[in-house]
C-alpha cells in the first residue's frame, strides 16, 4: 500500500529501482558532484528459530549467511546520464535504452551514475 501511494505522488521518479523484493535499495543525490548512489542491499533472513515443539526452540539463533546472493535488478533514469560504476567486480553491468541492468553477487553493492551536464 505505502509503494502505491508513493508511486501516485511521484508517478515520474528520476530514479526508479526494479530488484526483487528482498533486496533494499536507497538512493541519495550527490549535486556537487552530479551524481547519483544507489544503494542495493540484497539480505534474505532465515528463520529466527526451529519448529515448534523442539526443546528450546525460542532460543536458536538464526544461521549466518553462507552463501553471497545473486540477483537482478533494472534502474531506470529519467534523464540522460554520462557514465556508470559499481564497486564490486563481481557485477555484470549492461546498458538499456532507459537505464541499466545489473546481475549483483553480492550482499551489498553501490552504483555510482554520473549524471548528463
Amino acid at each position: 500500500m505505502v509503494r502505491n501511494l508513493i508511486r501516485f505522488l511521484n508517478p515520474s521518479p528520476e530514479v526508479e529501482v526494479e530488484a526483487p523484493s528482498h533486496v533494499e535499495s536507497v538512493v541519495t543525490t550527490d549535486e556537487a558532484n552530479q551524481l547519483w548512489r544507489i544503494h542495493l542491499i540484497g539480505y534474505l533472513s532465515p528463520p529466527a528459530c526451529t519448529r515448534l515443539g523442539r526443546p528450546h526452540s525460542n532460543f536458536v539463533l538464526p544461521s549466518l549467511i553462507e552463501d553471497e546472493p545473486l540477483y537482478r535488478a533494472k534502474i531506470r533514469l529519467g534523464q540522460p546520464f554520462n557514465g556508470i560504476r559499481v564497486l564490486n567486480a563481481n557485477t555484470a553491468i549492461s546498458q538499456t535504452s532507459d537505464g541499466i541492468e545489473l546481475l549483483i553477487n553480492e550482499i551489498h553493492e553501490t552504483v555510482i551514475i554520473e549524471q548528463a551536464k
